[in-house]
Parts: C-alpha cells; structure tokens; sequence
C-alpha cells in the first residue's frame, strides 16, 4: 500500500487527539430536505414538491435505482438509493476519486450529506451518502434473511450504476468506504466481505468488531458453544438505557429469523443470558472472528485497506474492541492503521480519510 495513504490517515488522527471528541455531530441540527425514497415497513417517507431534488445552492443529490437483488428477495421492487455530493467544478471526464460514506445509527442521508458537503472537499473528490435504513434500524449493509441481501445491492446493483452515470463509462482514480459508529463498522464488514470493491476503508469510532469486546461484554464462545462469560447485568442495563437501536441492528442484519418473522433477539431472558444460537449467528460476520478463521487467506487482498479510530476510554467499549481487532489483524500479517488517541473528532477524521485517499496514487 503506498505510503502515502498511510502517513495522511496518520497525521489525520494525531492531529485529532488535540481536539475535544465530538459528542454531537452538527449535521443533525441541519433543515429537512425532503428525500424520495421507498417506505420501510411501516414508515411514511415524508416528500416535498422537489422530489428529493435539492435547492441550486445545494451541493447534494439523490440517486435511487431499482436493485434487482432486492426485489429477488422480496419478491416486488425495492430500490436502493443514495445522497451524492459532487465536487465544485464537477465534470466526468476528470480524474476523480469516490468515498462511500456509511452514517451512523439515527443519521438521516440527506441531511449528513448536505453536512460533509460543508466540509473541506477537494475538488477531485465525490462523495456519496449512502442509506442504511432498514427495517429494525441499521441494516449494516449485510446479506441478511431479516433485512435482505443489502451488501449485494450495494456492490453489484447501486456502485456500478451510480459510477456509469458519473464517470461517463470510465471508473474512479480511487473508492473507499467511510463510516461511523454502526457506519464504521459496516465500512470494516465492507472491506473484509468484498476486498475486491473497495480501495481502503475508514472507520472512526466503529461499534464492537469483536465479540469478545462486545460493549464490554466477551460474547466468544467455548467449545460447546456456550458464551465464555455471561454478559449479564451491565449489557442487560446499556441495553436498555442506550443499546436498544443498537442491538436491534445487529440482531436484524446479522441474527435469525423466528418462527414469528422477527429477528431472534441476543437476550435469552430478563436476566441479561444470552441466546448461544444467535451469538453464533453474529460470530458468522463479526470480523475479528473472520479473520481468525481465514485471515491468511484474505491477507494479500486487505493488506494496506484498513483504517480505524477510536477514541480511548470510550463509554461503550468500543476502543477495546477495536484494539483486539487489530491485533487479530497483525496476527494474520495484515498491515493496516488502527488508532485509539485520547481524544477523536469525527468531522477531522473524516477529512483525514479523504486527504489520505486523494493523497494516494492510483492503486
């Protein structure tokens, strides 16, 4: 992987440990656009006259194409969609480079997208905001039998559409996935579930990609298949105070479906014991976990493609988590950058993301 990547992503975070995390991101405070798109279950999309087509001072458009993944899923059209922030001065034929970026838990696209827009963009870069609303929450772009199969969509319905329409034909100088929070997690499942698509990902603050240091609680299993340690009283408590969407999102894009048509939930009973047969269920996605079953194999293809922060001390535990990913990583000889300074701001790292890639010569 060039050394520049590198070194960017680097000076990007260490720059950021001077800075005071961010607790609120701004781009929630931001007016609602109206945005077209296709109901969840249940859910009234709201419209305006625009169609989902923002002001002329607005940066950020919507692009939605029915994907034939999900509509062999479910068996009517469904379309996946997404918010396009195009560099000033756009034009095809440039030499341009794409960052897919994965909001977090609760973000609404449209109006994160109108956010990064505000941000320092280089003109040589377009950024699309994608959609992981999905039907319990955040759907984490997996191939789900709750959610459907939303990371095939993803790579082989919406990125090579959207990308024909930008680049006239041609392909990026380079693409990423950028994330944060459950976003930051979906862009390291990304990486790992489809090396070939993506150029690097950029996680800042990624929730728990490792089961042993998930939200403080080890969720392995011994032999028998059994939990190593019972979560018990303190997962069963952030649970409720503030996991709920949280593990609602994993247990739909990653669990089982009951015989109810729900998605089968972690907790066994109201004593905070989990379920064995849904932990195991996680352990099929969770990516430190992956790498410990066939990291060698996936080593030539993600070496130099993993970038992640976390602030330490985080109050979920999730610097933990990221921590033993990366020694999982460096066990199996992945080269990759894996951070946890005191201190992170989420708007700086992603514009450390974005220098380090276009910093970056053509892979």
């Amino acid at each position: 992987m060039p050394r520049p990547l590198i070194l960017a992503f680097l000076l990007a975070v260490s720059a950021c440990s001077a800075i005071p995390r961010s607790t609120t991101r701004s781009a929630i405070a931001l007016p609602w656009r109206g945005v077209e798109s296709v109901p969840l279950e249940g859910e009234t999309v709201p419209q305006d006259d625009s169609r989902g087509v923002s002001s002329p001072a607005s940066r950020s458009r919507r692009f939605e194409i029915e994907s034939a993944a999900l509509t062999r899923a479910f068996g009517r059209p469904r379309t996946v969609g997404a918010e396009v922030v195009l560099p000033v001065g756009f034009r095809p034929d440039a030499e341009l480079s794409i960052a897919y970026h994965v909001p977090d838990l609760g973000e609404d696209p449209a109006r994160l997208a109108e956010h990064l827009a505000g941000l320092e963009v280089n003109e040589g870069l377009v950024v699309v905001v994608l959609d992981p609303r999905g039907i319990h929450g955040h759907h984490l772009f997996t191939d789900s039998v709750n959610e459907g199969p939303h990371g095939e969509a993803l790579v082989t319905d919406l990125i090579p559409v959207l990308e024909q329409h930008l680049f006239a034909g041609g392909s990026p100088r380079r693409r990423c996935v950028v994330g944060v929070g459950l976003g930051g997690w979906t862009a390291i499942h990304l990486q790992v579930d489809y090396p070939h698509a993506f150029d690097a990902a950029f996680a800042v603050d990624p929730d728990p990609v490792d089961l042993r240091h998930f939200y403080g609680a080890d969720l392995s299993s011994s032999e028998s298949g059994v939990p190593k340690s019972s979560p018990s009283r303190r997962l069963r408590i952030l649970h409720d105070e503030e996991l709920a969407g949280r593990l609602a999102s994993f247990e739909s894009a990653l669990g089982a479906r009951g015989d109810d048509g729900l998605p089968l939930t972690l907790f066994s009973d109201g004593r905070g014991n989990v379920d064995a047969a849904v932990v195991a269920r996680f352990a099929r996605r969770d990516p430190a976990t992956i790498l410990r079953e066939r990291g060698k194999g996936l080593a030539p293809r993600l070496g130099g493609k993993i970038y992640a922060a976390a602030g330490s001390g985080d109050g979920l535990g999730r610097d933990l988590a990221l921590r033993s990913f990366g020694q999982e990583l460096e066990s199996v000889g992945i080269r990759s950058s894996i951070r946890t300074p005191q201190f992170l701001d989420v708007d700086q790292s992603i514009i450390g993301a974005w220098a380090a890639m276009l910093s970056a010569p053509r892979p």
